[in-house]
């Protein structure tokens, strides 16, 4: 018995021993999410130009930085990061603007990554939902590149918001050119504008008088960028929108049901309009602009905007209304709440005038969402629109018979003042006489 119990001793030992040995030789920084894949940093050292010692370890610094891309025998798009802090925090980005056209025809799309491998600070990605293109000539414009929030180290914003990814600057336009079955890459920076500042939220309209209570939403996002705008043009904006039902009892509110996330791309122009559907009886049609300035968005009456939506606003300088959607409220014997929902707001492109000079600039800006709640004070209640008719009416019916009477009332009382008068001027004139 304990002649057994040293050889399991020893083999236990041995088994130790090996296992150290095999973590000696596998470099620490290296791991892989699929093997079919080459690894990072043998795609890197391909380039001739390309020097390891010009990205060192930084463990505070979550940034991530593009340095290549290249297009695969499957033709997908790879992406190669510098991500500092190497594993720090373990991050992964998570997606990436950009533009297959360039100059007029410039209009980045956000795509979603999946992580590949990773060798110490060098990561690289594959794009989702992309093909390369059949052109001789295919350009990548690349805005920016995000990863997911994380409340270690990012701050969250205000007034509601939250942010889900935050973003970081890439502004590199690569070129692929395709000769002789042979391609080759060049790389140009290009420029962007950062969003500094912003506000995602709501402003809900009345659509009148129905079975139910029944409104349009209007979301907005109001911003602040890097540079002066004395115009905006054209913005390309997208979201995610999803319908959701809420199911309301004496505990509160709660999540009863969810439609599908839907993502949406949008371009809007200064010269566009929206509306409400005002089908209700007792509706006011409301209007307003696509595009407008913070300044007149906080005065238009029709908002009625809360005092705390002001604070929040005041500062920013440009309003986009960029969707609406329904609202709906059932009041019964169990009543329920229909709306839609929209997050992960995030700017593409702005086409703008300063001093003259007309920009076309991809956007740096996070994914972010507002809350549940309106911007706007809430409507009077339709049965208080009805209380005021039914006076109006009844007044209406009391004076309407009056009028004779009241006329000849207000004849005779004009008659005893203007008599009043003329004895009050004539009366020196009558002393003189005397």
């Amino acid at each position: 018995m304990q002649k057994q119990k040293k050889v399991v001793f020893k083999s236990s030992i041995c088994f130790l021993l090996l296992f150290v040995c095999l973590l000696l030789f596998i470099p620490i920084g290296v791991y892989y999410a699929d093997s079919t894949y080459s690894n990072v940093l043998e795609d890197l050292q391909t380039d001739e130009t390309f020097n390891i010692n010009d990205y060192p370890l930084i463990e505070n610094d979550y940034s991530l930085q593009v340095i290549q891309i290249a297009e695969s025998v499957d033709n997908e798009l790879l992406v190669y990061v510098y991500q500092p802090s190497g594993r720090a925090l373990d991050f992964r980005a998570s997606s990436i603007n950009f533009s297959t056209s360039i100059n007029d025809s410039f209009s980045p799309k956000n795509y979603s990554l999946t992580f590949i491998n990773s060798n110490g600070v060098f990561f690289k990605y594959k794009v989702n939902d992309f093909k390369i293109l059949p052109d001789l000539m295919r350009y990548y414009s690349i805005v920016s590149i995000f990863r997911p929030f994380n409340v270690l180290i990012d701050e969250q914003v205000s007034g509601g918001n939250t942010v889900s990814e935050v973003s970081y600057e890439v502004g590199k336009l690569f070129t692929a050119v395709t000769v002789d079955n042979q391609v080759t890459y060049s790389c140009l920076d290009t420029e962007t504008i950062l969003v500094t500042d912003k506000y995602i939220g709501f402003v809900r309209y009345s659509n009148g008088f129905t079975l139910y209570n029944q409104a349009c939403d209007s979301h907005y996002v109001a911003f602040n960028t890097d540079k002066p705008m004395d115009k905006l043009m054209e913005v390309d904006i997208s979201y995610i929108r999803q319908d959701v039902t809420y199911h309301i009892n004496l505990t509160g509110s709660h999540r009863y049901s969810e439609g599908e996330l839907i993502t949406e791309n949008v371009k809007l122009s200064d010269i566009d309009k929206g509306n409400n559907s005002a089908h209700g009886w007792f509706a006011t049609q409301y209007n307003w602009q696509r595009i407008e300035k913070v300044t007149s968005f906080i005065a238009d009456s029709q908002n009625n905007l809360t005092n705390e939506t002001k604070e929040i606003l005041r500062g920013k300088q440009w309003v986009l209304r960029f969707y609406e959607s329904d609202y709906q409220l059932v009041n019964s014997a169990t009543s329920y709440e229909y709306v839609t929902e929209v997050t992960d707001v995030t700017l593409l492109r702005l086409k703008f005038e300063t001093n003259g000079v007309v920009y076309n600039l991809g956007v740096v800006d996070n994914k972010q969402s507002g809350d549940l709640t309106p911007d706007n004070n809430p409507p009077e209640p339709w049965w208080k629109k009805i209380v005021k008719l039914l006076l109006l009416i009844l007044l209406l019916v009391v004076l309407v018979p009056l009028l004779p009477w009241i006329f000849v009332a207000m004849f005779q009382i004009l008659k005893y003042i203007l008599l009043g008068l003329w004895k009050l001027i004539s009366l020196p004139f009558n002393r003189g006489g005397g």
